[in-house]
């Protein structure tokens, strides 16, 4: 199992708002099945709003 990116509410920018993005390269796992997967957590005191938007994979 590989990670690509991790990302958190740390990497914020001004007034919260943040995009981060790639592209990644994913060459390494040419004729593999690979697993995209987008998870969010958070607790009582941070509460966190996480959006996907516009993902493709070529």
């Amino acid at each position: 199992m590989a990670t690509l990116a991790t990302f958190s509410n740390q990497n914020s920018g001004t007034a919260g708002v943040y995009v981060l993005r790639g592209p990644y390269n994913l060459s390494s796992f040419a004729g593999q099945t690979v697993r995209i997967q987008f998870r969010a957590t958070e607790d009582i005191s941070l509460p966190t709003s996480f959006r996907v938007d516009d993902v493709s994979v070529k």
